[in-house]
């Protein structure tokens, strides 16, 4: 009876202590050896070399050997265009790298479409691997073979791919509804193809895009879908700390730029047993396969000599930041636009924020690093618009603000206030054009890149005009880099901030002084109470953890006498009866 009673005992301490504990995701495999091991990599955007900042893939190959799991190597897209040399062979030289390493598989990402849908089929064509999107024209799944386990794999390139890449704007990429039913089919016949774990290559991001007004669907919804084990996801750059798991479906995603790669380890019964990121700290000491490392050193050396080529200088650094181009003013965004309307002798000047990727360091510019600033390859085109319609395109451009946007447009030859707190479509307050408002019956010349002019980022208000009026320039000065450097070289160029985008939530001169004294006030009251809470927050902070803990001792205490008492009765029952 006391070996019974001390059972019952232990299973209701641990009934109670249960609701105390946490649900973790796995991220080690503890020790148990794995069936297989998969490597995934995204948003590389030609980070090959082996940097201070990146992880080379010829250590990635390296590590790859490293291991003694049979293992797969996939990407979850965004891989071919980026870094300089990149970009000057279009795309080639990704693919060539990504070929020595021993790539497995690839999701289409939206930059994959950058150098056009032609190109982008022609790079299918060498790699040797399959190119996965459920675009037509590509393919759309694959089964392979690992160590005798058959792994079925699929890609999803996102909708928004048809606003954001200049090769796109013709494709059809479906809905986020299309994608939910063409995952489900694709993880269906993965299936009936024999497939025993099923991947997605996801090239949605993790990031909710409802306030776009457009839905173009996440790697979350996919985890809905029945039959498949992982998710690989890209596009938004998400690190994996950042991703909600929440014990559904794992997804797994590596930030960008080769800053890290990931490693998911797959048990004997085909379950996920863990996954991680692989740090450039942990990579420091491992030797590049030098075989990789050849083909890296050949396509950078290809363009060094071209790349090293001073074209300009600057006495000023000028810093670049993905979230504040896409969501304020920034020096290279005035920069850029104004060597847009410079070149053009235009009115205005737009560029998407999304369009710039880097600054310049103090001193001498070279080939390389304007193209790094500018990758993307686009032209300048100019025409002219009615002030209605731009300011239509300012209201497209702070639609989802204070979300990032790679459409937020960085402006040169005007200035403009936006209210955020109203609705998207009704935020612009004031439009100022060359010292006067905007004149919504007025036309104006406006330059921007060949992307938006074609109605990329969700300006289809420019489509008609660029396309059937046409302006030149007279610099004859056709792409958007060399307006850069010739304006950085014609000494007219004027390095800094100017206020010609303001955030403005419509206060008049009195709202603004009593919101001053109200901000004043809650200063001075939450300075007080931050002293109290700091005398309290230790204290507080014990006695949660002591009450919990006193909780379940009395608890413990309660049930221990109630079972003691149940045995004295007991056994004064039995004393009775003899």
């Amino acid at each position: 009876m006391k070996k019974k009673s001390l059972s019952l005992l232990l299973a209701l301490l641990v009934v109670l202590a249960a609701p105390l504990g946490v649900f973790a995701a796995p991220e080690d495999s503890g020790g148990a050896a794995p069936a297989f091991v998969i490597l995934h990599t995204n948003d590389v955007h030609g980070y090959y070399e082996n940097t201070d900042y990146s992880i080379g893939h010829d250590v990635l190959a390296a590590y790859r050997e490293s291991l003694d799991a049979p293992t797969l190597l996939i990407s979850a897209g965004d891989m071919v265009q980026g870094i300089y040399f990149v970009n000057q062979s279009k795309g080639e030289a990704a693919v060539d790298i990504m070929n020595a390493v021993g790539y497995d598989a690839m999701a289409v990402g939206n930059h994959e479409f950058d150098y056009g849908f032609d190109r982008l089929k022609e790079l299918a064509g060498e790699a040797k691997f399959p190119f996965l999107s459920q675009v037509d024209g590509m393919e759309h799944r694959a089964v392979l073979d690992v160590a005798g386990r058959k792994v079925g794999v699929f890609g999803v390139t996102t909708p928004y791919t048809k606003f954001s890449s200049i090769g796109s704007l013709d494709i059809d990429f479906g809905t986020s509804d299309d994608i939910l039913a063409y995952a489900e089919d694709m993880a269906g016949e993965l299936k009936d193809d024999g497939a025993e774990f099923i991947i997605a290559l996801s090239h949605l991001g993790t990031e909710d895009n409802s306030s776009l007004g457009v839905d173009y669907g996440t790697s979350y919804d996919l985890r809905g879908i029945d039959g498949i084990d992982l998710i690989v996801d890209g596009h938004s750059h998400t690190s994996l700390e950042d991703i909600t798991q929440d014990g559904k479906t794992p997804i797994v995603s590596t930030g960008s730029e080769m800053v890290a790669f990931g490693q998911v380890e797959v048990g004997e019964d085909l379950e996920v047993t863990g996954y991680k990121s692989i740090t450039k700290e942990e990579t420091a000491d491992m030797k590049p396969d030098p075989s990789v490392t050849a083909v890296i050193d050949k396509w950078a050396g290809e363009v060094a000599e071209a790349g090293a080529q001073v074209v300009s200088h600057t006495d000023t650094a000028i810093e670049v930041d993905r979230s504040s181009e896409r969501t304020e003013e920034t020096v290279m965004g005035d920069l850029v636009a104004d060597a847009m309307r410079w070149a053009a002798d235009s009115d205005i000047a737009f560029e998407n924020g999304g369009a710039i990727r880097a600054g310049f360091d103090e001193g001498d510019i070279t080939v390389g690093e304007v193209n790094a600033a500018l990758p993307f390859s686009n032209f300048l085109c100019e025409t002219k618009l009615k002030g209605s319609v731009i300011e239509e395109a300012l209201e497209v451009s702070v639609s989802s603000y204070p979300e990032e946007r790679g459409g937020f447009l960085q402006v040169s030859g005007l200035t403009f206030a936006f209210d955020p707190a109203k609705a998207a479509g009704e935020r612009v307050l004031s439009v100022t054009v060359g010292g006067e408002a905007l004149d919504p019956e007025k036309e104006y010349t406006v330059a921007t890149n060949d992307f938006n002019a074609a109605g990329g980022d969700e300006y289809e208000m420019f489509k008609a005009p660029f396309l059937s009026d046409p302006l030149s320039n007279d610099k004859g000065i056709s792409a958007v880099a060399d307006a850069l450097t010739e304006y950085l070289n014609s000494g007219a160029a004027n390095i800094g901030l100017d206020g010609r985008i303001e955030v403005n939530n419509e206060l008049t001169p009195l709202d603004e002084e009593l919101a001053a004294e109200s901000a004043e006030t809650a200063e001075a009251t939450e300075a007080a109470k931050a002293t109290e809470t700091a005398e309290t927050t230790e204290t507080e902070g014990t006695g949660t953890a002591t009450a919990t803990y006193l909780i379940i001792v009395v608890l413990a205490l309660i049930i221990a006498a109630v079972v003691i008492t149940l045995i004295i009765i007991r056994r004064r029952s039995r004393k009775n009866g003899h």
